[in-house]
């Protein structure tokens, strides 16, 4: 249910965005941001890190060269990326707290 709950929420957001994040890096870049934000332990973590890049039909080493490129030529890159940690952010705080007040 609260995996759920995520997804309704990122959708929303994703879809309110003056611009959306339908480049297939930020896509991959947010999947790995929710795997982060639900997977404490580091190592679990960064399994399914490498799945969400296979998915998404990265390398860790491609991934990690697509986000110096973009890093250093898109103009909007650092509000994109904090746009989508500040979303992943809000919503966990959501879920959590709704998880609280069902207690």
């Amino acid at each position: 249910m609260k995996y759920f709950l995520i997804l309704i929420f990122a959708a929303l957001i994703i879809l309110g965005c003056d611009k959306p994040f339908d480049d297939k890096f930020y896509k991959t870049y947010r999947e790995i941001l929710l795997v982060r934000t639900e997977i404490t332990d580091s190592l679990e973590a960064n399994k399914e890190v490498l799945k969400v890049l296979k998915k998404n039909g990265y390398t860790e080493e491609e991934f990690r060269k697509t986000f110096f490129e973009k890093a250093r030529t898109e103009r909007e890159f650092i509000k994109i990326i904090d746009s989508l940690r500040n979303s992943i952010k809000s919503e966990y705080k959501q879920i959590l707290d709704s998880n609280n007040q069902k207690k």
